[in-house]
């Protein structure tokens, strides 16, 4: 049971949840009374999305051993993706109070800092942990929570700091996988010419939010799903899993389904029930192409943000593994540059198909900036597009606390406190001459 838990450990950090998911079962099924692997299973159910079974796990774990940290932290976690913040305050509290060398919680805590008692009370839980023993992914952790805090109290200086260890830490054990995320990016753009055209009202209500991570994408899919027409899928593979099965079919020369009716399939929606779906799985912005050419009537919104906000966001949000590269502010850079070249040109080709979205503009004047699209979607306006802070989907991003707040510009510009350590990455934009600095 140990070994089928260490497995399924390394591949949630490969970011395959399937095969993590099988690890866990296995291990369960050898040894029931397993509180990690009940825990373990229960972070992988989460990231899958499916909260009912985390929480059965968790509270699994809770009832084999009541004082595990492991199991509070996981429940803080489905608390906030369900939106019930205080809620998932005070288990992550719970959590630290049981083990306050639990990094993982006081990360997860210090993205939640709501007032100066707060950010004391974090202040004196980071003092109280002894970093010796740390691994470290544990240690890094630990710098992500004190950059955090720094940031609240506005002292960047230190702030960034921690952040510039925090992700060195972090890279140490996850290297950058920037050539990985670039060699798929070129093969998808290259295979999507041998998607087949599809009909005219191929795609009709898919809508597909494309950019890169911390684009600001969270909040506009909160923003269109207000509407109760609009279905949101969260970060979805279909489209992915879709396209790689096509290109199979296409390669033994069998065969193939549209790739409209494979992902329908793979999203097991029929738009029966509401008009539209949101897909924001970012990293589709490598399948416009064939979207626009099998999807004729489906929507793509780029969305956009000032690129070393942007990067800065990446910095210090600690993504999931698969978004390695954004530990590092010059990979994160020539990343983003890729992405805009290779949107430069989907757009010159597939103009009419493709919405740029201004995150800036946005947050600055929501009801100004959100008309065009709104239009642009087919879809009516309404009050409630401006309000997405009240709406009470599920949201399991790392924006997931962010996303809960009324619209706001707090974030624009904050790139300038962190200057110096996003030098390297200004230079690169700089000097790719596609970006307005």
């Amino acid at each position: 049971p140990d070994a089928h838990n260490n497995l399924g450990a390394a591949l949630l950090e490969q970011g395959d949840l399937t095969a993590a998911i099988a690890s866990y079962n296995t291990a369960l099924q050898l040894k029931p009374n397993y509180p990690d692997a009940h825990n373990n299973l229960g972070i992988a159910l989460k990231d899958k999305g499916d909260l009912d079974e985390a929480l059965i796990n968790h509270k699994k774990a809770l009832e084999l051993d009541p004082k595990n940290s492991n199991s509070f932290y996981g429940i803080g976690l489905v608390q906030a993706v369900q939106g019930n913040l205080k809620d998932s305050k005070n288990s992550l509290l719970k959590s630290i109070e049981l083990n306050q060398s639990n990094t993982a919680a006081l990360f997860e805590l210090s993205k939640n800092i709501e007032s100066i008692e707060d950010s004391n009370e974090l202040a004196r839980k980071l003092d109280g942990v002894t970093r010796t023993g740390l691994k470290k992914r544990e240690e890094s952790m630990l710098e992500f929570a004190a950059a955090n805090f720094h940031h609240n109290s506005k002292n960047y200086k230190n702030a960034s700091l921690h952040l510039s260890r925090a992700n060195k830490l972090k890279l140490s054990s996850y290297p950058s996988n920037l050539s990985k995320r670039l060699l798929q990016t070129k093969q998808r753009i290259e295979l999507a010419k041998q998607i087949t055209a599809g009909n005219p009202s191929d795609g009709e209500g898919r809508i597909f939010i494309i950019g890169v991570p911390r684009c600001g994408s969270t909040l506009l899919e909160s923003v269109l799903s207000t509407n109760p027409n609009i279905c949101d899928l969260g970060e979805s593979e279909a489209l992915g899993q879709a396209f790689s099965e096509i290109i199979n079919k296409i390669r033994a020369k069998d065969a193939t389904r549209s790739l409209s009716d494979e992902y329908a399939e793979k999203v097991n929606d029929t738009l029966a029930k509401q008009t539209h779906t949101v897909d924001k799985n970012l990293y589709n912005f490598s399948l416009t192409e064939a979207i626009a050419r099998a999807m004729p009537s489906a929507r793509i919104i780029h969305c956009r943000r000032h690129p070393l906000d942007n990067i800065l966001s990446m910095l210090r949000s600690n993504l999931k593994a698969g978004n390695n590269y954004t530990s590092d502010p010059l990979d994160a850079a020539k990343f983003l540059i890729h992405q805009e070249k290779s949107m430069s040109r989907l757009k010159h080709k597939y103009e009419r198909h493709i919405f740029t979205f201004d995150y800036d503009a946005f947050v600055s004047n929501p009801e100004k900036a959100l008309h065009p699209l709104i239009d642009w979607l087919g879809l009516e306006w309404s009050e409630r597009y401006l309000h997405p802070d009240m709406n009470d989907r599920l949201i399991n991003t790392a924006s997931v606390i962010q996303a809960r707040q009324p619209i706001n510009s707090k974030s624009v510009g904050g790139w300038k406190n962190y200057r110096e350590l996003l030098k390297p990455a200004e230079e690169a934009l700089i000097e790719s001459g596609i970006f307005n600095l």
